[in-house]
């Protein structure tokens, strides 16, 4: 009785072995099955035909052999059992005895009466063509033409004569032309002239240059820091001309 043991983890992951007898498993050359794996001992485990299935048996290997989860020291395994050698998961197929089926040639196998359906064939039906009636063109009648009378005089108007001017005729002054009434709906647009006040330091300063507007800052803050020490030297110098003329006081 043979049997296949599948690899299902690993790096030999689907590889599978025949075994006919009993053999060694393990990571060494010795070893009838090769796992090479580092979790499989150099002689892990032995396995031989036992009954109807086969027997796995521990070589006192370092991690051991499991069977349904469990840490076993040997195990009978049937068919599609799985188990594990160290950290790689096997799976067991086992061959049994299969009598022989006798082979009837097919000479001797009468082929059975089977008659042939009748496919009846389609039938096709052809519509009829639609009628289509074809107007007479023969004699097209002329379009008859269509007068369009305008109402109201469309005549040309005659040209006004033009006014004869003498020193004596007064001397008529043609009246302004009356403004459009304004539409309360429509906005007066009117023209807002911009602040342009000339100083430096209004909204013309965002224009300038990066350089000449921190040099203004700077001249600026020089300016307030001058000021504030001219200040402070002024009033320290009057304390002390005030401290030196009580001390002439009471001397």
């Amino acid at each position: 009785m043979s049997a296949r043991i599948f690899v299902l983890s690993g790096k030999a992951l689907g590889s599978d072995f025949t075994l006919n007898q009993a053999t060694v498993m393990g990571r060494g050359k010795d070893a009838g099955v090769r796992l090479s794996d580092p979790s499989v001992s150099r002689l892990h485990a032995k396995i031989e035909p036992e009954g109807d299935g086969w027997r796995v048996t521990d070589l006192d290997s370092s991690n051991g052999i499991w069977v349904g989860g469990e840490q076993v020291k040997t195990a009978l395994l049937k068919d599609l059992d799985e188990f594990r050698v160290g950290a790689l998961e096997l799976r067991i197929r086992i061959d049994g005895d299969v009598p022989p089926v006798a082979s009837v040639p097919l000479s001797a196998v009468p082929a059975p009466d089977v008659a042939e359906p009748q496919v009846p064939e389609p039938e096709i039906f052809a519509p009829d063509p639609p009628a289509i009636e074809v107007p007479d063109v023969s004699s097209p009648e002329e379009p008859e033409e269509i007068e369009l009378e305008l109402e109201g005089d469309w005549s040309e108007p005659e040209p006004a004569p033009a006014p004869v001017f003498t020193p004596d005729s007064p001397r008529v002054v043609p009246a302004p032309a009356s403004a459009p009434a304004h539409n309360p709906a429509r906005p007066i647009l009117q023209h807002a002239a911009p602040n342009r006040s000339g100083n430096l330091f209004s909204g013309d300063l965002g224009q300038q240059p990066f350089f000449v507007r921190w040099a203004l800052y700077l001249l600026a803050i020089a300016f307030f820091v001058g000021l504030v020490w001219g200040i402070s030297y002024m009033v320290s110098g009057v304390r002390q001309a005030r401290s030196g003329t009580t001390v002439e006081a009471f001397q």
